[in-house]
């Protein structure tokens, strides 16, 4: 390549660049170090246990797409549903359709939680007021007790100062009947009130037991409770199992029957006695000989 410089212009620039890089260009220098990454002379432990020595850039890809796949893929499950008249079952996906029913569930779940709010909210007003108006006449009767302790009760005059001093003696009955009147109004306010604050305290009660009964009613297994004849087999059921296993007596539970103060000690009872109904009716096991 040497004896070719000089002849022709254009290789010798080219020679010169080549002989720039030193013996290593013409391969007379020391080996290069073999960049590839899967080259025979390596260990087992350097190569890429990845790529196959003699696989090409496309095999190296088509290698690894079929490993990003799953090897056992589940066919998807269907959901079929009727269709309309005439019309072909509609499929749903099984994820779907579960998906779908839970949403249903949160949805119950939240309307449950807004109607018990909201019957919360309307019973708390509903409470506030009565408790203010029984509070109210609860006042006037404090009041007009304390007036008619303060006011002496009126007494009628001597009637023998008729007969010796006619005139003081009108002039007393005249004050009797004054102050008796007078305490008769204040008496008369205070049985009054006195009245309007028990018919307050009744109604809370009465309210708050049919509250109760409705929530025993809204409860799974309780949904006949306001119905008299389910509501009085319960009570029956209840009675008699109280009696049995607790000594409680039939006018015992008849109060608490009518004045349930907490649903939820019904349900409780219930459990209890059907449990232990239950466990009295189960049939004894005899291990064969």
């Amino acid at each position: 390549m040497v004896e070719l410089s000089g002849e022709d212009p254009s290789l010798d620039a080219a020679v010169s660049r080549i002989l720039a890089r030193g013996p290593e260009a013409l391969g007379d220098g020391p080996a290069r170090e073999d960049k590839r990454e899967n080259r025979l002379d390596r260990e087992p432990h350097e190569m890429d246990e990845g790529v196959e020595i003699d696989e090409g850039p496309a095999d190296v890809a088509a290698s690894k797409d079929a490993k990003a796949e799953p090897e056992d893929a589940e066919e998807e499950s269907f959901l079929e549903l009727p269709g309309e008249e005439g019309a072909e079952p509609e499929k749903i996906p099984l994820t779907q359709a579960a998906e779908i029913v839970k949403q249903h569930r949160q949805m119950q779940g939240d309307i449950a939680s807004a109607v018990i709010k909201a019957e919360s909210e309307a019973q708390a007003k509903a409470d506030a007021a009565i408790a203010e108006v029984t509070k109210m006449h609860s006042y006037v009767r404090q009041q007009a007790e304390m007036a008619l302790r303060a006011i002496p009760a009126p007494q009628r005059p001597d009637p023998s100062l008729r007969q010796t001093d006619p005139e003081t003696y009108y002039a007393l009955m005249d004050q009797y009947e004054a102050g008796a009147a007078a305490y008769q109004q204040v008496y008369d306010l205070m049985e009054a009130a006195k009245a309007r604050e028990d018919e307050g305290v009744k109604a809370q009660r009465q309210l708050h037991d049919q509250r109760e009964h409705d929530r025993l009613a809204r409860r799974q297994g309780w949904q006949e409770w306001n119905k008299p004849e389910w509501r009085a087999q319960k009570q029956q059921f209840l009675q008699k199992g109280l009696e049995k296993h607790f000594g409680v007596t039939a006018d015992d539970f008849a109060r608490i029957a009518e004045q349930v103060s907490d649903h939820r000690l019904m349900v409780i009872v219930n459990e209890v006695l059907e449990a232990r109904e239950a466990k009295t009716k189960a049939p004894e096991i005899k291990k064969a000989v």
